[in-house]
């Protein structure tokens, strides 16, 4: 049975006794119970072929506390006596930090093994590692099989621009390893001979004592496919734009900018096509307010109709325009459409029209005769002077007479006045 016969300060705190309380005391006073109890005999026969036992075990407290210490037992003699001098140290710490890097080498592992990517690693000689996804991807059956290929093996002989797959490949992963990474797109081939673009990624990193690569490749066909199918559409609808010969534009709603407008916009505000592009549209309005109008309609309804506004041009001549807006979704961002007709000519009429109706009352009023005006045999006006010759006072009232009522019965050839 084994007895603490000594005991420095320091263990005797580690444990929370006093030193006279651990002397004489069975060395199993600090050893916590254990599922997987030492075996004695085997571990004295250590101590005796070896001198010295180094082991972990859970120790306890005074307070019943337990913590994992290593320890390392030497088998020592004093005179004729075998005595055992263990030191112990606490490693709590070290089992926490130990825990902790298998915690993250655990999520690190199902990361590196459950991402949808492509994930290989690589050094000098080639590939030596890489995830399911990447065999999924590249159409092999094993680690083994893809391991055994050079990365050039994995792509086509040239690429789309006509370089030569394996030199630029060379050239990528030099980069990598000179400046710590190195993205690109690229062009790979499965095994079946199918070719697709990929988004990829070099890192470099130590590991194992050398300097190694991690390739991430990300498949971005449906990508690629939706942006061909986005700029085909695009090109459609700008050919729609360019053939309707109204000034039509689309610029940013965040800030008015014009990214796309029509020749016909061009042409009407006498501004070279590609000026236009990244004007801000704002700045023609001759009338600060109707911008202010125009936006407050687009955010309170999505949408402005047919709404007049006059437009000035570089050269700082005016015209009238009759404007529609609608926020439409143009390339990912929010952006409005907007196009208009030219209505200067008709404005120029309406005020044409208003001035002669002005010149004509202004005539009308003040004329020294009577004059009045009868529409399907009813007046309709009247100036001062018939209120003055009729030596009527109220013109409402008057204007509701009947002609016939102005004259007497018979005219003094003797016709009725109605006939006449």
């Amino acid at each position: 049975k084994e007895v603490a016969k000594t005991s420095d300060f320091h263990k005797s705190e580690m444990f929370g006794y006093r030193r006279e309380e651990l002397i004489g005391q069975p060395i199993d006073i600090v050893n916590a119970p254990t599922d997987t109890p030492i075996d004695r005999s085997d571990y004295l026969k250590q101590l005796h072929e070896a001198g010295t036992v180094k082991y972990e075990v859970l120790h306890r407290r005074k307070d019943g506390t337990v913590f994992p210490v290593e320890v390392s037992t030497t088998l020592i003699k004093v005179g004729e006596r075998e005595l055992l001098l263990g030191i112990d140290r606490e490693i709590t710490e070290r089992k926490r930090l130990e825990a902790a890097t298998r915690d993250n080498e655990e999520k690190l592992r199902a990361i590196y093994e459950g991402t949808h990517d492509a994930v290989m690693l690589l050094n000098e000689k080639g590939f030596f590692d890489c995830n399911p996804q990447t065999l999924k991807m590249f159409g092999f059956k094993t680690k083994a099989e893809f391991t055994a290929v050079h990365p050039s093996d994995v792509s086509p002989a040239f690429q789309p621009d006509g370089r030569d797959s394996l030199a630029t490949s060379q050239a990528h992963i030099q980069t990598a390893y000179q400046q710590g990474y190195d993205s690109f797109e690229w062009v790979h081939r499965r095994t079946n001979g199918e070719d697709f673009p990929a988004e990829e990624l070099l890192s470099a990193f130590d590991f194992g004592g050398q300097r190694v690569l991690q390739a991430t490749v990300r498949d971005i066909t449906a990508r690629k496919r939706a942006e061909a199918a986005s700029k085909e559409e695009r090109q459609r609808f700008q050919t729609i734009l360019e053939t309707i010969r109204v000034p039509t534009f689309i610029s940013r709603l965040s800030d008015g900018i014009v990214i796309y407008a029509n020749q016909a916009l061009a042409e009407v505000s006498k501004v070279n096509l590609d000026r236009l592009i990244g004007f801000q549209m704002g700045s023609f309005y001759a009338n600060p307010d109707d911008r202010e109008t125009v936006l407050e309609s687009l955010r309170q309804y999505g949408h402005i109709e047919d709404f007049e506004v006059q437009f000035h041009r570089i050269d700082g001549s005016l015209y009238w325009a009759l404007l529609s807006s609608r926020i439409m979704n143009y390339e990912g961002e929010a952006c409005v459409l907007s196009s208009y007709v030219d209505i200067t000519s008709r404005k120029q009429a309406e005020q044409a029209l208003s001035e002669s109706e002005a010149q004509f009352r202004s005539l009308f009023e003040q004329s020294a005769d009577a004059n009045l005006l009868i529409e399907n045999g009813i007046f309709t006006d009247c100036n001062q002077a018939t209120m003055e010759m009729m030596r009527a006072t109220n013109k409402e009232e008057f204007l509701s007479l009947h002609p016939s009522q102005l004259s007497p019965e018979y005219q003094p050839d003797g016709r009725l006045s109605g006939e006449k």
